[in-house]
């Protein structure tokens, strides 16, 4: 039992200090993804490319860190029974150890990171229905242009466009 308290007071803090720093990581994601949302919908294609590319690099720096919490998450479920290399999540580890202040706020972040991620997700299926709705617009505008100018495309089969077709309607979209 003492090599669990002292694996405990050791790396608890530790694990405690990458749970915030994922917390600070994901609610930045989070933000930026509600920022994709605006961009979405009014067609700043700029703003959202710029948007994705800081995305992307918050995800790799929160893997990094989740990467440390696994490391560490494994270390003190060594110590408290779980099998060598076993893959173990918060959720497991802690039942299993001692309840003091300080797993009690491990729990709490745990609880915080598995609510920001899931507003993460919903927001991303937001973002996903937006962007198949401007797909499914796009491919019928192209349909309506393809039909009223009795064509099929407007390109032939080797991709180069087709000069001469019947412009029925001349309007920017």
């Amino acid at each position: 039992m003492t090599h669990l308290r002292t694996t405990q007071s050791y790396l608890l803090p530790d694990l405690a200090e990458i749970l915030r720093r994922e917390i600070k990581l994901l609610k930045l994601i989070k933000q930026r993804v509600e920022e994709e949302t605006d961009f979405l919908v009014s067609a700043n294609i700029s703003r959202l490319a710029s948007t994705n590319s800081i995305i992307e690099s918050l995800i790799l720096r929160e893997r990094k860190l989740e990467g440390h919490r696994q490391d560490l998450v494994a270390q003190i479920g060594a110590s408290a029974g779980f099998p060598p290399g076993a893959r173990i999540r918060l959720r497991e580890l802690v039942p299993r150890l001692e309840s003091n202040p300080e797993v009690e706020e491990i729990q709490r972040l745990a609880d915080e990171i598995r609510e920001t991620t899931d507003e993460i997700a919903r927001l991303n299926e937001r973002n996903n229905a937006l962007i198949q709705f401007s797909l499914d617009f796009n491919n019928g505008l192209v349909r309506l242009l393809a039909a009223a100018s009795n064509q099929k495309s407007f390109y032939d089969s080797a991709g180069t466009p087709v000069e001469e077709r019947d412009q029925v309607l001349d309007c920017r979209f």
